[in-house]
Protein backbone atom coordinates (compact mmCIF):
# COMPACT_ATOMS: atom_id res chain seq x y z
CA UNK A 1 0.00 0.00 0.00
CA UNK A 2 0.98 3.66 -0.37
CA UNK A 3 0.88 6.74 1.83
CA UNK A 4 -2.56 6.82 1.60
CA UNK A 5 -3.48 3.30 2.56
CA UNK A 6 -0.98 3.03 5.34
CA UNK A 7 -2.87 6.10 6.72
CA UNK A 8 -6.33 4.79 6.14
CA UNK A 9 -5.50 0.95 7.73
CA UNK A 10 -3.79 3.17 10.68
CA UNK A 11 -6.48 5.94 11.94
CA UNK A 12 -9.86 4.54 10.06
CA UNK A 13 -9.17 0.97 11.11
CA UNK A 14 -7.47 1.35 13.87
CA UNK A 15 -4.46 -1.39 13.19
CA UNK A 16 -0.93 -1.25 14.31
CA UNK A 17 1.98 -0.50 12.10
CA UNK A 18 3.52 -4.24 13.05
CA UNK A 19 0.08 -5.34 11.53
CA UNK A 20 -0.42 -3.08 8.56
CA UNK A 21 3.88 -4.40 7.45
CA UNK A 22 2.53 -7.91 7.75
CA UNK A 23 -0.55 -7.01 5.70
CA UNK A 24 1.00 -5.37 3.16
CA UNK A 25 3.77 -7.74 3.27
CA UNK A 26 6.76 -4.71 4.08
CA UNK A 27 9.09 -4.48 6.30
CA UNK A 28 8.11 -2.52 10.01
CA UNK A 29 10.31 0.23 8.67
CA UNK A 30 8.85 0.72 5.41
CA UNK A 31 5.05 1.23 7.26
CA UNK A 32 6.55 3.61 9.44
CA UNK A 33 8.17 5.23 6.87
CA UNK A 34 4.90 5.63 4.41
CA UNK A 35 2.87 6.98 8.14
CA UNK A 36 5.25 9.50 8.53
CA UNK A 37 5.58 10.70 5.14
CA UNK A 38 1.71 11.00 4.93
CA UNK A 39 1.45 12.74 7.92
CA UNK A 40 3.72 15.50 6.83
CA UNK A 41 2.14 15.36 3.88
CA UNK A 42 -1.20 16.28 5.88
CA UNK A 43 0.27 18.75 8.23
CA UNK A 44 2.08 21.23 5.41
CA UNK A 45 -1.01 21.41 3.06
CA UNK A 46 -2.42 24.65 3.28
CA UNK A 47 -5.68 23.80 1.96
CA UNK A 48 -6.65 22.13 4.93
CA UNK A 49 -8.00 23.83 8.14
CA UNK A 50 -6.87 23.13 11.02
CA UNK A 51 -9.24 22.14 13.48
CA UNK A 52 -9.77 25.38 16.09
CA UNK A 53 -9.05 24.52 19.66
CA UNK A 54 -11.95 22.76 22.10
CA UNK A 55 -13.07 25.94 24.19
CA UNK A 56 -13.35 24.98 28.06
CA UNK A 57 -15.76 27.76 29.95
CA UNK A 58 -15.29 26.33 32.79
CA UNK A 59 -10.73 26.52 32.86
CA UNK A 60 -9.69 26.97 36.29
CA UNK A 61 -12.81 27.55 37.50
CA UNK A 62 -13.82 24.26 38.40
CA UNK A 63 -13.81 23.25 42.55
CA UNK A 64 -15.75 20.12 42.50
CA UNK A 65 -12.94 18.72 44.00
CA UNK A 66 -12.54 20.74 46.57
CA UNK A 67 -13.89 19.91 49.97
CA UNK A 68 -16.11 21.62 51.78
CA UNK A 69 -16.56 21.91 55.29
Amino acid sequence: PGHREVLLLRFVDGMTLPEIAELAGIPLGTAKSRLHHALAALRSDPDLEKPAAPVNESAGNDTSWKETR
